[in-house]
């Protein structure tokens, strides 16, 4: 049987697996991994405790280890003379690819009828000559003449002056 034991009072414990706890407390954890108690009692805090099995007993929670820094082995760079080799193998296999690539190349005839159809699109594009267009607008928009609206005016006051009664 595996216990783990926490002394120190007032604290409420939830672990996962478990119903949460208040301390002073003993549980049975024979059923949970030691490591995962250990880490959960850890993340929360609590250092005082103690974890008491017939073959196991521990006091408090391992100290963490600083990480161990791993060595990189590092090769060490070519010789220049076989950079040099190889580059120039990579041109030599460059240059007989563009050879090869010479015969997929558009022929003069070829890029005579692709500019006879760019041709025919230009003149498919429509040109609209702006120049002599007008905007017109509708009745509301034109002014009136000045005297048709003195005209009004004085239609208006003599509404005014009758007090809209007609008759």
């Amino acid at each position: 049987m595996v216990k783990l034991i926490i002394k120190d009072p007032g604290m409420f414990i939830s672990l996962p697996g478990m119903p949460s706890f208040r301390t002073p407390c003993e549980i049975d954890i024979t059923k949970y991994d030691i490591n995962f108690i250990i880490a959960e009692m850890t993340r929360n805090g609590i250092t005082e405790y103690k974890i008491e099995s017939s073959s196991i007993t521990r006091k408090e929670a391992p100290k963490n280890k600083p990480p161990q820094k791993k060595k990189i082995k590092v090769e060490p760079a070519p010789p220049k003379d076989d950079v040099d080799k190889r580059l120039d193998t990579i041109e030599v296999l460059l240059k007989q690819l563009i050879e090869k690539d010479d015969s997929r190349l558009p022929s003069e005839s070829t890029t005579k009828r692709m500019k006879r159809i760019i041709e025919k699109d230009d003149e498919f594009i429509p040109s609209v000559d702006i120049g002599n267009l007008e905007i017109q607008g509708d009745i509301s928009s034109e002014q009136g003449n000045i005297d048709d609206v003195t005209e009004n005016i004085e239609l208006l006051r003599k509404l005014e002056k009758d007090g809209g009664n007609n008759g």
